[in-house]
């Protein structure tokens, strides 16, 4: 199985089940494979979830971003656009 095969395969899982669009966003720390991971999951049809954000992977997952995104989650609007 290839290196980003499974990731692939459980990030079509994570879209069915959610029954709509996905969105992973990836730190800065991730800059290296973003490239070739996202020419995987087009190979495999899987086209528009991943971002890659200039930000740092633990600033990603800090109050002052997560904080917007889980609000609009509940509330059931569209998460905004984190910052970076």
């Amino acid at each position: 199985m290839g290196s980003y095969e499974r990731f692939v395969r459980r990030c079509e899982r994570l879209r069915a089940v959610c029954g709509g669009p996905v969105r992973i966003h990836f730190s800065t720390r991730f800059e290296t494979h973003f490239n070739d991971l996202v020419a995987h999951a087009r190979r495999h049809g899987v086209r528009g979830m991943f971002d890659l954000r200039r930000t740092d992977h633990f600033a990603l997952c800090a109050e002052p971003v997560l904080r917007p995104q889980v609000e609009a989650l509940v509330a059931g609007s569209p998460a905004p656009a984190p910052e970076g």
